[in-house]
């Protein structure tokens, strides 16, 4: 009974984690793919826990004795949710390695295949017995390392794979937030290591926790350093990447200062929803601009209807990235008929560990302040 006590605390402990991490997204206004993915991730975590506190209450004797059916159907469903949060992460984890690519249904099935399996098997246990069983109270079958090696499959996929594209990814913030994305899975493989050696602790439930905490941080931390209408890096995340790169400079450094031109006149005419989408497209434009790019470029959007973008290279290299840019713009135009979309941009260098934010942002608003008047001359002419 003593047991049953610790062991019901530590989960009911758990539980009232995932159901604050839970409450904390459910009032979030912002409704991103990912925070959908990591809702379902809780939500099954939750079902996971709840299902073995009462599948451990059934190994109560006067229960077991008169209501055994109720303990196989309990710990049938803790294997079935815990199958299921794993998958959940995976797809969450995918959806950061690869944000702009959602599965298709035949590869969501591809994906879903090992988790079919582990499902079976908890099933089929209930009568076979190979995953778990009833013997004076729970004890594991023999199916039990295959059931976890089946749900590690997904963890060594994200590894392997997270690995691969960190090591080729030229973008900072990328490149961390794929090594951060390497210790989920590994945290989760360690976590159903040593289940299997310690029976008789709860490791799975401190293990999961732990790491949805984790996720949660990673989580709250997007939310404060992205953008949410476009996606790119928010302002403070900005200066905090111009400061590390102007104290630390492997060669020049550009910094350009895109602004919409003319944006008051399509939000006073067309609204403020669709000047949104002009936003969202122009952000759209450069991230695709600096996607094709040789050294990939870091994009913010510094307030309003500025944007800035810093590269790494030589003026050829800034040259052609805003010839680019220029492009892409223009390309948003094809399908306009009441407004064009047009931007001027200001540019700025980086050569000296002496300079300051201030002093660069400033001399790339200036150069974007002299683009902006030739072009309402040009206009006027």
């Amino acid at each position: 009974m003593e047991n049953l006590i610790l062991y019901s605390e530590n989960y009911l402990f758990c539980i009232a984690i995932i159901s604050i991490l839970l409450i904390r997204l459910k009032y979030d206004i912002e409704k991103q793919y990912s925070k959908t993915l990591y809702t379902r991730i809780l939500r099954s975590c939750l079902l996971c826990f709840t299902s073995n506190i009462f599948s451990k209450i059934c190994e109560i004797p006067q229960i077991s004795d008169n209501y055994l059916f109720l303990f196989y159907l309990f710990k049938m469903l803790f294997f079935i949710f815990l199958a299921k949060t794993i998958l959940s992460m995976f797809f969450y984890s995918e959806n950061i390695r690869k944000p702009k690519n959602i599965p298709s249904s035949k590869t969501i099935f591809l994906y879903s295949i090992p988790f079919l399996i582990s499902v079976m098997i908890a099933i089929f246990s209930t009568a076979t017995h190979s995953l778990f069983y009833f013997d004076n109270g729970y004890n594991r079958g023999p199916a039990y390392v295959i059931f976890l090696s089946i749900l590690s499959l997904y963890l060594l996929h994200l590894v392997v794979n997270s690995i691969i594209q960190a090591h080729s990814e030229s973008n900072p913030s990328r490149k961390q937030k794929l090594i951060q994305l390497i210790i989920f899975p590994c945290m989760s493989g360690l976590t159903f290591f040593l289940s299997v050696f310690f029976k008789n602790y709860p490791i799975i439930s401190i293990g999961l926790t732990l790491n949805l905490i984790l996720l949660h941080l990673s989580v709250l931390y997007e939310s404060i350093t992205i953008d949410p209408l476009t996606g790119l890096n928010n302002r403070q995340r900005l200066l905090d990447y111009i400061s590390d790169k102007i104290h630390n400079p492997i060669e020049d450094v550009y910094i350009a200062m895109i602004d919409a031109d003319n944006f008051k006149y399509i939000n006073d005419n067309f609204g403020h929803i669709e000047g949104d989408l002009v936003l969202k497209e122009i952000a759209d434009a450069l991230k695709n601009a600096c996607h094709h790019f040789k050294r990939r470029p870091y994009i913010a959007r510094y307030g309003g209807d500025e944007f800035i973008i810093i590269i790494d290279g030589n003026y050829n290299d800034i040259t052609n990235l805003m010839i680019a840019i220029r492009k892409n713009i223009q390309d948003l135009n094809t399908n306009k008929k009441d407004y064009n979309i047009n931007i001027s941009i200001g540019l700025s260098r980086c050569g000296d560990q002496n300079e300051t934010i201030t002093s660069l942002i400033h001399q790339a608003d200036q150069n974007l302040y002299k683009e902006k008047m030739l072009h309402k001359q040009f206009l006027q002419k």
